[in-house]
């Protein structure tokens, strides 16, 4: 199912206002989150280039996690909300208003980024998918204007999925070699604001840069648990016993650090609730989930598929390995997980290997174990595997690349064209296909000497527009490479239409029909007639 058009009430603005809380001091003002979050967006207009709403800025201040004092990584040196320095500034540190300056100027930058490709491949946006790949661009650069998010944004976005969309996005979750959960949640909700205009709940139950309360914490922790060991072991340092006096201090000091420690958690529980809240699209946007793969002795084609929850997941990654079948995916309690089962959190999951049989209801709801649900001609291909029209092979695979024989095509082609079933002739199955095409004059006679070779696209189009009964055509051929009557009659219905190379349209005429593609003709021609009927408005 396409993504359904987003209609937006005709507002311009939408004002979140966080209800106040007793014991909420001035302190609470210094939040990155204010009590009162304006989001600015302009209904459905859609632009090539656009400034950052304060909401993104926000976001993006959120996810970076706030460092009063300088810090390097990887050989570069930053301080505040993720902002590149130099060496030696800011020695005395920075605040929170100075952190979230330096975070606007940086983020402008990238907007030169993001505008010029936006404006080179003519891709109009809302100001809610702006901000997403502006987060996106701030965390990566221009990494992604190569990748599958970029080629869905020239190929026209309203022709993928949600879930295609978000695993675009999520594509960009790992660094040294391996998926990292913050990464991959952010990916989730930069892919939420761009599908639903939702800037969600700041999710802190993941890694983030501690702030300075979170710091402070931990060092009031370590005092605290320092204490404690000292009055456990009823010693100090030097090995001297403890006298009572200092017993009793060490004793009152920790119930009065144990009490501002309560306090102070109770603020950072508090500044962790508060949401940014963006305008949801017409209904409540969806949620997603992941699930990381790890090929273990073999090799996974992926290492993360989102998914939406409460959907069954339908269709994992694959993976090989030298001289064993995929069997399943492993959680880590040591349970299969299986297509049928609907997501409901994150999970990580490692293949299992045998040299035995394998049940493919592990793999993937797909009737074909090396056809994803994600191919082009996978819904084709599963109505007619249901119908039993198309069949694979004993292992459970298709093989949709190899290439379909001239006795098969005859098969299936006379099949769906409304001929009875013909009896084996000369000890192949496919001999009295090949007899009655002859007859009919659907083929001529010695034209196909060997029914096991594979078939031709040419031959194809012939066949299966002479089998449908279409008139041959004396208009000009569409195709550089094929001049044929039958071909062009069969061009003008769909069902074979070739490609474009260059700006030239071929039929490919003498290459092999491959059996992806031959499940696209079948069913084309099969539900042709149906498709006639389909009125025009």
């Amino acid at each position: 199912m396409k993504r359904s058009k987003r209609f937006f009430c005709a507002l311009l603005a939408l004002t979140m206002l966080f209800s106040t809380m007793a014991f909420a001091t001035e302190e609470s003002e210094e939040l990155i989150i204010d009590e009162e979050v304006h989001l600015i967006m302009a209904t459905e207009e859609r632009r090539s280039a656009w400034t950052p709403s304060e909401a993104i800025v926000k976001f993006i201040a959120n996810q970076e996690g706030f460092r009063a004092t300088a810090h390097q990584s990887g050989g570069h040196w930053y301080i505040g909300y993720g902002t590149q320095i130099k060496a030696g500034q800011y020695p005395n540190g920075i605040s929170r208003e100075k952190a979230l300056e330096l975070l606007r100027g940086h983020i402008t930058n990238y907007t030169g980024y993001l505008n010029s490709f936006l404006q080179k491949n003519n891709i109009l946006v809302t100001h809610y998918e702006y901000d997403a790949l502006l987060s996106l661009t701030h965390n990566l650069s221009t990494k992604w204007m190569n990748g599958t998010l970029s080629s869905y944004l020239k190929a026209g976005i309203e022709n993928y999925t949600d879930v295609q969309v978000v695993n675009a996005f999520g594509g960009y979750c790992r660094a040294g070699g391996r998926v990292l959960s913050g990464l991959a949640i952010r990916r989730m909700q930069e892919a939420k604001i761009f599908l639903y205009g939702d800037y969600g709940d700041l999710n802190y139950e993941y890694w983030h840069a501690p702030t300075e309360k979170e710091l402070q914490l931990q060092g009031m922790k370590t005092r605290y648990a320092e204490m404690e060991t000292l009055l456990a072991n009823g010693v100090d340092a030097e090995g001297t016993a403890l006298a009572e006096e200092m017993i009793a201090d060490t004793t009152a000091a920790m119930e009065t650090l144990a009490a501002e420690m309560e306090t102070l958690a109770a603020e950072i529980e508090w500044e962790n609730s508060l949401k940014l809240v963006g305008p949801y699209y017409d209904g409540e946007p969806k949620d997603y989930t992941y699930v990381r793969f790890d090929g273990g002795k073999g090799t996974s084609d992926k290492y993360i598929l989102y998914y939406e929850k409460g959907v069954p997941y339908g269709e994992f990654s694959t993976a090989q390995r030298s001289g064993y079948q995929l069997a399943g995916w492993e959680t880590e309690d040591g349970k299969l997980l299986l297509p049928s089962v609907c997501p409901t959190k994150a999970v990580a999951v490692k293949a299992v290997w045998t040299k035995g049989a394998v049940d493919h209801r592990n793999l993937s709801l797909s009737p074909f174990s090396d056809v994803p649900m994600s191919a082009w001609y996978y819904d084709e291909l599963k109505e007619l595997s249901d119908a039993h029209i198309i069949g694979g092979y004993d292992d459970g695979t298709y093989r949709p690349n190899d290439a379909l024989s001239c006795g098969a095509v005859l098969k299936l082609v006379l099949l769906s064209a409304g001929y009875d079933e013909q009896k084996p002739v000369d000890g192949s199955a496919f001999g009295g296909y090949l007899a009655l095409a002859e007859r009919e004059g659907l083929v001529q006679t010695g034209e196909i000497t060997d029914l096991k070779a594979p078939a031709s696209r040419l031959m194809v189009a012939k066949l299966v527009a002479k089998a449908m009964g279409l008139a041959p055509s004396d208009a000009e051929t569409p195709y550089a490479d094929a001049d044929d009557p039958y071909a062009t009659a069969l061009y003008d219905t769909g069902i074979m239409a070739g490609k474009d190379v260059d700006g030239v349209r071929v039929l490919d005429a003498k290459s092999n029909l491959r059996r992806s593609e031959a499940a696209a003709v079948i069913w084309r021609m099969r539900n042709y007639q149906a498709l006639e009927e389909i009125p025009v408005e």
